[in-house]
């Protein structure tokens, strides 16, 4: 069985009436063993134009092209095989009819321009003819109606388009059905486009969702790459795109279902997997650690008098600390005096729209230790930039890099304070927690020992009675 034929035998095994349908197809499908094939299995008339490799020999007994053509327009024959008539028609070139459904006569005519004339004629035709010219051309009319109003369907998945198109064609055959009950009780109908609008808005009413419940429904499968911009800014095509978005959302679900894909239950959000939770809350506890170590901002119960840096630990210095703990003051100081000299009328003495120098306030970046070069700027010591300087001295003179290793590179022990001179402050506070698990040991104890001072070896990490 040739492919066209079996693409027609299993669209026609949904007909509900074969016994009174006549299918017309062209000369891609139809064969001589297709139409003894529906008749047979199905009951199903056939109608189309056949080439002649497909008439099972019946073109033996028509007469040629060349012969026909002599003869002229409106020229023709036939044969009948088993209730199948086969009839070869001459217009502008041949053409060869496959029916079990019409025959030869009645004769009639069709409307056709001849050249010698300079003007349309009438030329004879068998009613094979003329049933074929007017039935045919369904699919074109088909594709043309769906075309007018296109659902745009982008989308890597492959199924959407099919979707879409069956959607416009469900669309467009319900219009034509909606005309053929107009011309039956004698109205006027709607043009496609606004029966396309009623049928969107009635859809839009019986599915109307809250619109909490969208984004887990109609968004979630009505999403694109790109949205609307990913296709076209056409008003036209928006519109379209607006009419029949929802539907098209309900098909992806009925398609969900069929393929036993859970379409009820929303796709979890990434940062609601159960790795990224407990990373999450690893770093919860990471973050609660560190503020235990150093001091709680959040603690107002345990204030201390002096204003710390709650990321390395330093203690403010005077000027530092007062000047942070007034800027409020101060800036409330600064306002009056704006509006004062810029907005008081009485009292103006600069314009409003003069720049004004910015009052600079001391931060804890300006107690880093800092020392004049020859270039008149400040710059911070850096213990990685001498030790190169001394690389570089060490090739070009005669110093012995042993004695000079033996010393700190730096103007305090790096191992406890940073090049500004600031001290260091760990997150880790090893030493701390053996000291306070000692003391608990000790006073638990009830006894009258006297012990002797302790230290710390730095040696072996534990501690150790001296």
């Amino acid at each position: 069985m040739l492919m066209g034929e079996k693409v027609v035998t299993t669209l026609c095994r949904t007909v509900e009436e074969p016994e009174s349908t006549v299918v017309f197809c062209d000369n891609f499908f139809t064969s001589f063993n297709l139409v003894q094939l529906l008749e047979v299995t199905t009951g199903i008339k056939c109608l189309g134009t056949v080439r002649s490799n497909r008439m099972s020999g019946a073109e033996n007994h028509l007469k040629s092209d060349k012969q026909l053509s002599k003869e002229g327009r409106g020229a023709f024959d036939y044969c009948r095989s088993g209730g199948i008539v086969a009839v070869k028609w001459c217009d502008k070139k041949c053409v060869t009819l496959l029916s079990n459904a019409c025959g030869v006569e009645p004769f009639g005519e069709v409307t056709r321009y001849s050249k010698e004339a300079g003007r349309k004629i009438p030329v004879s035709c068998p009613a094979i003819i003329k049933a074929y010219n007017e039935h045919m051309g369904g699919i074109d009319l088909s594709d043309m109606l769906v075309h007018l109003y296109k659902t745009q369907m982008k989308s890597r998945r492959w199924y959407l388009p099919l979707f879409g198109y069956k959607l416009d064609v469900s669309v467009s055959n319900a219009w034509l059905l909606y005309k053929r009950d107009c011309c039956v009780l004698q109205e006027k109908p709607m043009p496609l486009k606004r029966f396309r609008t009623t049928v969107a808005r009635t859809l839009e009413g019986i599915h109307k969702t809250p619109a909490r419940a969208l984004e887990q429904t109609i968004n979630r499968e009505g999403k694109s790459q790109g949205g609307v911009v990913g296709f076209t800014l056409r008003k036209g095509a928006l519109t379209r795109w607006l009419m029949t978005r929802h539907v098209t959302t309900a098909y992806v679900d009925a398609m969900k279902d069929l393929c036993n894909t859970d379409a009820k239950s929303p796709k979890a959000h990434q940062e609601h997997g159960t790795s990224r939770m407990d990373r999450d809350e690893r770093d919860i506890q990471k973050i609660i650690e560190a503020v235990e170590q150093k001091q709680n901002p959040f603690d107002l119960d345990s204030v201390p008098e002096e204003l710390i840096n709650i990321a390395s630990g330093q203690v403010a210095s005077e000027k530092v600390a007062k000047e942070l703990s007034s800027f409020l003051q101060d800036g409330a100081k600064q306002n009056d005096i704006f509006i004062e000299q810029r907005l008081a009328k009485s009292k103006r003495t600069k314009s409003f729209w003069e720049t004004d120098k910015r009052k600079q306030c001391a931060t804890f970046k300006d107690m880093k230790a800092s020392f004049g070069v020859s270039i008149s700027r400040k710059a911070h010591m850096d213990s990685d930039v001498l030790f190169r300087r001394l690389l570089a001295v060490s090739k070009q003179r005669e110093v012995s890099l042993e004695t000079v290793m033996s010393h700190e590179l730096a103007a305090v022990p790096p191992s406890l304070f940073y090049d500004d001179g600031s001290m260091r402050k760990t997150t880790k506070a090893d030493l701390a927690k053996k000291l306070e698990a000692v003391a608990e040991e000790m006073s638990s104890e009830e006894s009258s020992v006297v012990y002797p001072p302790q230290s710390y070896d730095l040696a072996t990490p534990e501690l150790r009675l001296t």
